[in-house]
């Protein structure tokens, strides 16, 4: 039997991440950055952020804050919202970041931006879980 085209699974968006954001704030990378490009934080949820000054754009939620990502990621999120398997990833607690800075030479300032990081189960155990 063929399948046949939903409109309703298409467009009707159910809650992807399993992660409790009641009481977050929002930060830059340049707000939690603390020099180490070692470090890697958790990434329990990402979305698009569609109320930003400059348009849509990308956003991951921590354990405890949402933390707002360079512009040019915003495919990539769009990608990974869209992707089954990166959800369950996050959702499983297997997805982390590093964040890593940068001269834009352009205009002469020091830039932020992630590397994603593969992590081992319960690395982060402090998530506030939907129920």
């Amino acid at each position: 039997m063929a399948l046949r085209y939903s409109f309703a699974n298409e467009f009707n968006r159910e809650r992807l991440f399993d992660i409790d954001t009641s009481g977050f704030e929002y930060f830059s990378l340049e707000d939690i950055f603390d020099g180490d490009e070692s470090r890697v934080y958790p990434c329990n949820g990402v979305y698009i952020s569609t109320k930003g000054y400059y348009g849509d754009h990308p956003v991951i939620a921590m354990d405890d804050k949402y933390v707002n990502l360079p512009q040019h990621m915003t495919d990539m999120i769009r990608g990974i919202i869209n992707d089954k398997r990166a959800v369950k990833a996050i959702n499983d607690g297997l997805v982390g970041f590093s964040i890593y800075s940068y001269e834009q030479k352009r205009f002469g300032t020091t830039c932020y931006s992630i590397k994603w990081v593969d992590i081992k189960p319960g690395t982060f155990p402090n998530v506030k879980r939907k129920d």
